[in-house]
């Protein structure tokens, strides 16, 4: 498994299309961290698949990722 490092400035779009190429370029996993969200591209995943699932999953270190862990801390 080989981890990517998006650059600054990137996109998610950017990430995914490069983690996807590398992916297949060396024909294993490849794993990043996105603004705190962990990814993981296979070779010959689509990358509008690993953006929508960075959609999709809620951040745990944006407003409404501190929400759901301050109600967590209070049960």
């Amino acid at each position: 498994m080989i981890t990517y490092n998006p650059k600054l400035g990137d996109t998610i779009k950017t990430a995914a299309q490069g983690m996807v190429s590398l992916a297949n370029d060396i024909k294993q996993t490849v794993t990043a961290r996105f603004e705190g969200r962990s990814l993981r591209a296979e070779p010959g995943d689509d990358p509008d698949a690993i953006i929508a699932s960075y959609w999709r999953r809620p951040s745990r270190t944006g407003p409404a990722g501190r929400s759901v862990l301050k109600s967590v801390r209070r049960r």
